[in-house]
């Protein structure tokens, strides 16, 4: 088995573990993220798929998303943008940007349909790390 796809296969499992755990109980484990994260970084120190750049501009999104957080009152989870920063280290800043994209577009037509079925209100919350697992299938799609 390519090491590519052990990597791949690394995130998926983590991005589900995540997802699963936020939609059944609202949080998301450091522990698991950040052993995610040391993961990807040796597999990125052996593999040298990207270019330090390329990283920190991939792990800068989550930073961002942590600000996001910060500013809205975790209407973004601070665990939603744990997610990114560790992705960040196994996709790079290109496919991660299309996680972000992905993930959101996910969230917000399922939002927007559980609103017009009448089951959501605009202002409850719902788990996005199910909308990244989501948003992570999809990228693994196009790639």
């Amino acid at each position: 088995m390519a090491l590519q796809t052990v990597i791949k296969i690394i995130l998926l499992l983590f991005l589900g573990y995540a997802a699963f755990s936020d939609a059944f109980t609202k949080q998301i484990s450091l522990v698991s993220a950040g052993l995610s994260f040391l993961a990807g970084l040796v597999l990125q120190i052996i593999t040298s798929a990207f270019s330090f750049l390329d990283l920190a501009l991939a792990c800068a999104i989550g930073i961002v998303l942590a600000g996001v957080s910060r500013l809205s009152g975790e209407a973004l989870g601070y665990g939603d943008s744990v997610l990114f920063i560790t992705s960040g280290i196994f996709l790079g800043f290109t496919e991660n940007i299309f996680l972000l994209l992905f993930s959101l577009l996910l969230c917000a037509v399922y939002s927007i349909f559980m609103m017009l079925i009448g089951k959501k209100k605009i202002k409850d919350s719902i788990a996005f790390a199910p909308f990244i697992l989501g948003g992570y299938l999809c990228v693994l799609a196009i790639a």
